[in-house]
């Protein structure tokens, strides 16, 4: 994204850490010029647009994930500590992250608890190295998703 005619912005942008959290500020800042109004649902393309737009400004978005960041460096670290290892056992394992108490969460999904019954929550894709000599776990990656994100596709749909 561009950040056309937001050069007097550059210094509080630069502070911003998280590609994602510049990404939504710069939109929304471009929004407000473009459309010439602080209305939210005004500025708002989507729903879920619109709750990150109020988020972003009434302090509720602390921070974003960047998922391909996160398992980036996490397999640049596994690697370089495992090279060369003999003894080690590659992991891959699908679990739930439960979210039994959360309503408003964005595509928040159905998982099962603990117990067999339906909660809300969101499913992971999980790789871990395990060093069997040490006894050594590390995490290679964390895959989080949705069955109610719209792109999902179910086994049902695949068939």
């Amino acid at each position: 994204m561009r950040n056309v005619g937001l050069s007097y912005l550059t210094p509080l942008l630069a502070k911003l850490k998280q590609k994602q959290v510049k990404v939504n500020r710069i939109t929304l800042i471009q929004r407000v010029i473009r459309e010439k109004s602080i209305q939210m649902w005004r500025l708002s393309e989507t729903k879920n647009e619109y709750n990150n737009f109020q988020n972003l400004v009434n302090g509720h978005l602390k921070n974003t994930v960047d998922v391909e960041k996160l398992n980036s460096s996490l397999l640049v670290h596994q690697v370089a500590k495992h090279a060369g290892k003999p003894n080690l056992s590659f992991i891959y394992d699908g679990s739930d992250l439960r979210k039994g108490e959360s309503e408003k969460l964005e595509n928040l999904g159905w998982v099962k608890s603990l117990s067999g019954q339906w909660i809300r929550g969101y499913s992971s894709f999980n790789s871990i190295v395990l060093d069997r000599k040490k006894g050594v776990v590390g995490l290679l990656s964390s895959i989080p998703y949705s069955n109610r994100d719209p792109l999902f596709l179910s086994e049902k749909e695949r068939k």
